[in-house]
């Protein structure tokens, strides 16, 4: 399925976000928004690429790593009622 995205004042914004088993794109702040999710391979590379069908442009990349909202308190496999 295509999405129309415009451009606005010469410029497309996308936030893409990558968890371990989805990605979620936004573009121009949430004019369009895209999700996937899929079964990443057994030893996963990961890359970025950007292209587009004309021409160059200038692209700013920023990144951050995530960390897990689960905290792990405990050992898988220790009953932690009545402690």
């Amino acid at each position: 399925m295509l999405t129309p995205l415009g451009i606005v004042n010469g410029k497309v914004k996308l936030r893409v976000i990558v968890d371990r088993m989805s990605v979620e794109v936004v573009a121009n702040d949430g004019a369009v928004r895209i999700a996937r999710c899929f079964l990443p391979p057994d030893n996963p590379q990961y890359s970025i690429k950007v292209f587009g069908k004309k021409g160059l442009a200038d692209v700013v990349l920023k990144a951050w790593q995530l960390q897990s909202i689960w905290k792990k308190k405990y050992a898988p496999g220790v009953n932690t009622q009545n402690k």
